[in-house]
This record gives C-alpha cells, structure tokens and sequence, in this order.
C-alpha cells in the first residue's frame, strides 16, 4: 500500500485505553500505538541493559509489547461507513486536511513514516534478575557507595513529593530533583488545567512496589529506569472549590491502580551522598537551602541544581502503555558521537519533550512567539500563520487533558551544513478548535504520534557540563526567559 495510504489509515484507525490517575495528567493518556506488536529493546549507549520483557527475577518488570486487534466495535464502524457514503466522504476529506497540515508543518511523509515504521520492528526483550545484579554491580564500579534499596527508597520519597507538588499546584519544593523538560512538563499541564478551571486533587497515594527494570550508561549519564506501581484517589474539581470540600468529594473516588516508568540520570562518576529523610530541599552541591525557582541555579554556589552532575535527577514519566518503546541502535548515533562524544540521547529527548510542552503552551495561550528561542523560525512563522488564520475567525485551538506517553530518538540524519534528530513524541489530548474565549465543551481525546525533527548546525558539539539543563542559552549556559525574542 502506499505510504499515504498507510497514514490516513492510521489516523482513522488509531485507538487507545484508559489509564488511572497520576501525577502530570497521566489518567488522561491515550496511547496511539497501532501496529500488531511493539518494541522494548536493548540498551542505547555503550553499557547497559533493556527495560521490557516479562518478569522473571524479583527486581524485574513485565514490559512486555501491546497488540492491538480487531473487535466488534471495529466491524460496526466499517459497516456504518459502508451504509453511510456521504459522512465517509467527509471524513476522508477531514482525513486528508489532517495530512497536508502534518505534511506542511513536519516534513518528509516518507522520512516520517519510515521512522515510525522503524520503531515498531524493534524486537522485545527480557529483563532477568541477573541484569539487574549486573547493573548494579556496573554502578558500583563508578561508585562504589550505590545501593539499590536506598535508592528506591530515594525514589519512592520523591515519588510521593512530587505528587503532593502537583496536587497543590506548586512545583518549586521538587525542583532541584526535575529536569528542565520535566518541570515544563507539570507547570504547562497545571496552566492548561487552570486554563479550563479546574485542578487536579489526590488522595490517599500509595506506593504498591518499585522495580528497576533498566540501565543505560554512556560518557555522558547513567540512566537508570525505575518501573513505579502505585494507587491513588483522583478527581478535577473547579479551581476555586475550598480544599476541605475538594478533599471530601477526592474521598469518594475510588482508588485506582496505575504503573508508570521512571527514569534517574546522573553524570558518571558521581558519588552517592548519604540523606537524610529532612534534607530535600538543599542544594546538591553545596548543600545550602535551595527554593525552586525557573532557573534551577543556586544562590550560593551557581550549580545547576537539577543538571544531574551532583545528584540523580527524573527526567522522563513514561506511561504503562509506551514502557519499553525506546530504540535500540538509534541510526547514525554511532557516526555523530565520533564527531560528537558527549551527544547524550536523554539530553535529546529532555530538549524534544521541552519543545513539545512550549509549542502546546504556545497554542494554548495564541503566543506562537514563545517558540522563537527552541523553534526555526519558518515554523515559527507557519504557526503564527495559523493562529492569526484562526484568530480572524474567532476560533483558537484547545489542548485539555494533554499527556505525554513517551519521547524517543529514532534516527539521525547527517548532513554537510545540519543535523537533524527525528524524535517520536507520543501523547494524546482532548483538543480542537473551539470559539476564542469560550468553554471547550466536550472535545474528543485524539490519542497521537508525532515525529518532531530538531536541528544544529554540523560541528556543533554537545556541552556536557550543562548536563540535563536544557532550557538554556546554547551559548552562554543562562536560563531561557518567556520572553518573544529569538536572542
């Protein structure tokens, strides 16, 4: 079949399931995967190990592949298509808008398509306890002071401090522990929250076991994925509903169970401090208090809290459904690392997943100008395009219950003057265009996979001792304002 083909038959036929409550609006995610079986794989970097697979040993993890399938649901809408020409004709040509915009704003159909293609023939593969020994033992060799149980331990701890961050609304106590992207991530999905009028409360969280299910380890970090089971009481309540009354109504919800992939990375060779259940909220350098903030720097010493050169920092929330979906033998990684040694894939996905978050925040709020400092500005310029088209019409685009499944690097392409890194963004939303202004109403959850392609100039090497601070001036190393300015 045609590769065009092939595309509008995925965006007609894409599912996805429920999932439970979560911190960064995880109960929202809708997973886009359509293919019959899907991929975890081996490790990425020069060491490590998988993080898929069925359960075999007690720190290991079932990240086993999905399938999707047919169902009677499947066969009732085929025949109402069938039975309904002219709807099916509207359809299409809803269908084929989607693509050109797609095509328009991303590229190459054909680069695109061959990269999602790629990611789903990636085989599966187990996770024993022996590769969890040896990931260990592999820590150990860099540090010798790691131990496994203190630091699930460490997890489980910031595990439930970022969900009590999130249930008030306020991220600044966990910011020394999130990278850049991450803490994107939760401040747009709590603006997005507060843009349709409510927030998101939990109750009654509740960690049902911690598995380390992978290791990556190259020059540039150690990656360590973490599978959390846990359970919470969730709802959305109006923004402005008093907390004791937002508490009762939580409690009547009932509890539901949920796992996600958390991954730590930390610069190699750095050493395991000894914490205290009182010393959160310290720099993890100096060790002076340290309040949050936009910048990530402390006051006294000038580190980057949250670079992962002092201490293990989460940067990425991976759904149940995506788990084990990153690549293998990423194509042209070998050939840029000999140029560029430090290129660090999670740094990519952090500044992808960063991207992500600023162009929904941008549509969100009609400032396509937010853009300017992580965007070409062509894309720019196409987006502002269509928001000003939409404006004129006194429509805008809303983005509800926005959540992120998983961010991949799937290739590199090398060329004379750039280089391009095709990254898979998967994720879903209740989103539409909706009159400027106006309540949203009752918007669809279109579940997603999108290739986002970022680029440099060839030659550019990687600045390792920005670690995973990514939100920053590429040549000085400042924080990146909110600012319209390009500079």
């Amino acid at each position: 079949m045609p590769r065009r083909g092939r595309l509008l038959i995925l965006i007609l036929l894409v599912v996805g399931g429920g999932a439970a409550a979560r911190v960064g609006g995880g109960q929202h995610y809708s997973g886009s995967h359509s293919s019959s079986s899907h991929s975890s794989s081996s490790s990425r970097g020069s060491s490590g190990g998988s993080w898929g697979g069925s359960h075999s040993g007690s720190y290991s993890g079932n990240y086993g592949g999905y399938s999707g399938g047919g169902s009677a649901s499947d066969l009732g809408w085929a025949l109402f298509f069938v039975s309904h020409p002219l709807f099916t004709l509207a359809l299409i040509i809803v269908a084929y808008v989607l693509w050109r915009a797609f095509v328009r704003s991303f590229g190459s159909l054909a680069s695109t398509q061959r990269v999602l293609e790629q990611a789903d023939a990636r085989p599966i593969q187990a996770v024993s306890a022996r590769d969890v020994t040896a990931w260990v033992d592999a820590l150990q060799r860099r540090d010798p002071r790691f131990d496994l149980v203190g630091f699930l331990d460490q997890a489980k701890a910031l595990f439930l401090r970022v969900q009590a961050a999130w249930s008030a609304g306020a991220l600044s106590p966990v910011r020394a522990d999130l990278s850049d992207a991450t803490f994107r991530r939760l401040n747009v999905q709590l603006a997005l929250l507060r843009l349709q009028g409510v927030r998101n409360v939990t109750a009654d969280v509740a960690v049902l076991g911690l598995e380390a299910v992978g290791l990556e380890q190259t020059s540039a970090f150690d990656t360590l994925h973490v599978r959390v089971r846990a359970q919470a009481r969730d709802l959305d309540v109006p923004a402005a509903m008093p907390p004791q009354e937002a508490q009762s109504r939580v409690s009547r919800v009932a509890a539901e169970p949920f796992v996600e992939v958390w991954s730590f990375v930390r610069r190699p060779g750095v050493q395991t401090k000894q914490r205290g259940p009182n010393e959160t909220g310290r720099c993890p350098n100096c060790g002076a208090p340290f309040d949050g903030g936009a910048a990530g720097n402390c006051t006294y010493c000038g580190a980057i809290v949250n670079s992962g050169s002092y201490d293990w920092v989460l940067a990425e929330i991976t759904q149940q459904s995506e788990a084990g979906a990153a690549p293998g033998n990423v194509p042209g990684l070998e050939a840029l690392r000999a140029t560029d040694p430090a290129l660090s894939l999670e740094v990519l996905e952090d500044r992808a997943s960063l991207v992500f978050w600023t162009w929904v925040d941008a549509q969100s709020r009609t400032r396509p100008g937010a853009l300017a400092k992580v965007a070409t500005a062509p894309f720019v310029s196409e987006l502002q395009a269509d928001v000003e088209a939409l404006r004129a019409r006194g429509r805008s685009r809303a983005f509800l219950q926005c959540a992120v499944g998983s961010v991949d690097v799937q290739a590199f392409d090398l060329g004379p003057d750039t280089t391009h890194a095709a990254v898979e963004i998967r994720w879903s939303a209740r989103m539409g265009v909706v009159a400027s202004g106006s309540a949203p109403g009752g918007l669809p959850v279109i579940p997603q996979r999108w290739v986002f392609t970022l680029e440099r100039k060839a030659g550019v090497r990687t600045d390792a001792d920005r670690g995973m601070a990514t939100a920053r001036c590429g040549n000085c190393g400042a924080p990146l304002t909110d600012s319209l300015e390009p500079t």
